[in-house]
């Protein structure tokens, strides 16, 4: 029979004692970790729901034995929406099997969480901020690399803004392209394969009513899903407008500009190629339109696309 140091051999060393909490809000990285642990075992990992847990269940999970294996992996996900439960992980001092507490978020400050440090390993998953483009950049290289897909910074640099920073919609757009039997992708290729984020919709219906074109930005908004949630997208708007207004007052470079902003050189590049073309009374006008769409939707049962769809016309028409 296999004692713990053999069982650590076989999770590559990844515990620190025989409890293990992932837990975080970056969804990607810890399913990524708990595969690697499940991989790693050598034997069948069981799966229970924490919400269905009881007391006694938990009483097994931690030290029940089997007729069937010497060594147990028990993953247990969401036990903290079992209230009752959790509150009796604040007395355990440690476990016979091997435990697998998986969590999207844990209370800081709870006595459980500061039990767990005692007599557990815990790992945290963060997801990228808005300011970690060139982090999430590396990061696309890297996944990109592992797939044998040969893509240049520039292209890096694109599929990133494209897609955006969510690492599920990256990976999958990875794998995708590296289906192709062509490995030279270019933008022409991403933008023929890959979905484009929320960010870049709202960059492009932005633009075109910033341009005057009503009929892309009517099309744009008819073509849209229509669970598209249109609090979320006048936000992006806001977010795209304030960006283009310190571009059309500032006489700095995009760069430097992103830099003391935090956001993506790129995206103020892309605002930089037709601020020249907005004054900055024109830029104004557009601000007081945003502020009065941003009481409209606060007050009134209005439905948000039609209040969005209404301002977009009208600063098309500017």
């Amino acid at each position: 029979m296999a004692d713990g140091c053999v069982i650590q051999e076989l999770v590559s060393g990844i515990i620190k004692w025989m409890i293990r909490v992932l837990f975080g809000e970056n969804s990607f990285e810890l399913e990524r970790e708990l595969a690697r642990i499940t991989a790693n075992f050598d034997g069948e990992p069981e799966r229970v729901s924490g919400e269905g847990l009881t007391k006694s269940g938990l009483a097994d999970v931690l030290h029940g034995t089997t007729l069937f294996t010497s060594e147990r992996l028990i993953v247990v996900r969401y036990l903290s929406d079992n209230g009752e439960v959790w509150e009796r992980l604040i007395d355990i001092k440690s476990a016979s099997n091997y435990v697998v507490l998986v969590e999207s978020k844990i209370d800081k400050r709870s006595r459980v969480y500061k039990n767990l440090q005692s007599v557990a390993e815990m790992q945290e998953f963060t997801p990228f901020e808005a300011r970690d483009f060139y982090k999430v950049q590396q990061w696309v290289g890297e996944e990109a690399a592992s797939l044998g897909l040969d893509l240049n910074k520039k292209i890096v640099q694109y599929l990133t803004e494209v897609v955006g920073q969510n690492q599920w919609k990256l990976a999958q757009a990875l794998d995708k392209l590296a289906l192709l039997d062509k490995r030279d992708i270019d933008e022409a290729i991403i933008n023929e394969l890959i979905e484009k984020s929320a960010d870049q919709n709202v960059f492009k219906v932005f633009e075109n009513a910033m341009q005057g074109k009503t009929k892309s930005v009517l099309k744009a908004l008819d073509d849209m899903h229509e669970n598209e949630d249109f609090f979320r997208f006048f936000g992006l708007l806001v977010s795209q407008a304030f960006n283009l207004t310190v571009l059309v007052f500032s006489k700095k470079t995009p760069a430097e500009l992103a830099q003391k902003l935090g956001v993506s050189p790129y995206g103020l590049g892309n605002l930089k190629k037709f601020s020249g073309e907005v004054s900055k009374r024109k830029m104004r006008r557009v601000l007081r339109m945003l502020n009065a769409t941003d009481l409209e939707l606060k007050t009134t049962n209005l439905e948000p696309k039609l209040v969005v769809k209404n301002l977009l016309v009208k600063i098309s028409k500017l």
